[in-house]
């Protein structure tokens, strides 16, 4: 469970550790990192754009796998041990779009009957299962919820038993050590994730430092996001690799450079 960057809600939490992915990167030992997606906006229904945590085609890059852990429960479970049957299609729609987004990123994921922390619980359960980390039973073992999945499992076989293709040709790019310089992390990512999913374009996420082994030829857009530090030697990378390329900054890009910070550093 580490690499935890995408949309982590707690100020303080991309700081415990995960700012340093090379560190995972770069260890032979290594196979693969993990965690649940976004506990955010992302999990709404319809409206609410796919996320995984970790930045997924940088993992991709370095050869690791990552694995989602698919923890959205089914709709109504405060209630029901299974879901509110009359929720059927609702929990459907978020298996399916929460199991195929690590999928279309060429990686993976589990599923995890987690439990509904205390504090979230509707009022009025009747459900003594939901809240509890040891009394539970398989959210999706119904007939029809394990066909849904049946169903899933044979269309992701068919393309995970294939090489992937990468498609997209949206790069968004983060770099983790600009939290450093940053009191907190309160701007809204899930914002940057949804106007771009329903733009209706592909995208890949990827670290700074990868910028430099990326597929930059598939790439018409390239979007820098929470890159609030920029050493020279980013900014000759960016320049070098970006070339002929629609590259947007988000924010303050480049507000401090290592060893300042100002305005003048962002023009």
């Amino acid at each position: 469970f580490y690499g935890y960057y995408v949309c982590v809600a707690e100020q303080s939490a991309p700081v415990r550790g995960h700012l340093l992915p090379e560190r995972m990167f770069e260890d032979e030992n290594v196979d693969f990192l993990s965690g649940p997606f976004p506990y955010g906006d992302n999990r709404k229904l319809v409206v609410g754009a796919p996320m995984s945590r970790g930045v997924l085609e940088s993992c991709r890059l370095n050869g690791k796998l990552w694995l989602t852990e698919m923890d959205q429960r089914p709709e109504g479970i405060d209630y029901f041990p299974h879901g509110d049957p009359e929720r059927l299609d609702e929990t459907v729609f978020q298996l399916r779009k929460c199991s195929f987004h690590p999928i279309y990123a060429g990686q993976g994921f589990w599923y995890y009957d987690h439990r509904v922390i205390p504090k979230l619980l509707a009022d009025g359960v009747t459900n003594p299962m939901a809240g509890s980390i040891y009394r539970k039973v398989g959210w999706w073992d119904t007939p029809e919820l394990m066909a849904e999945i049946e169903k899933m499992q044979s269309v992701m076989q068919k393309y995970t038993s294939r090489p992937y293709k990468a498609s997209a040709d949206v790069l968004i790019v983060h770099n983790p050590k600009g939290r450093f310089y940053q009191k907190n992390f309160t701007e809204d990512e899930y914002q940057l994730h949804s106007s771009i999913s329903f733009a209706g374009a592909a995208y890949d996420e990827i670290y700074l430092p990868d910028l430099e082994i990326a597929e930059i030829e598939r790439y018409k857009c390239i979007i820098f996001t929470n890159c609030v530090l920029l050493t020279e030697t980013d900014r000759e990378m960016i320049s070098r690799r970006c070339e002929g390329k629609t590259v947007l900054f988000t924010g303050a890009a480049g507000f401090c450079d290592g060893k300042t910070a100002g305005l003048a550093n962002i023009e």
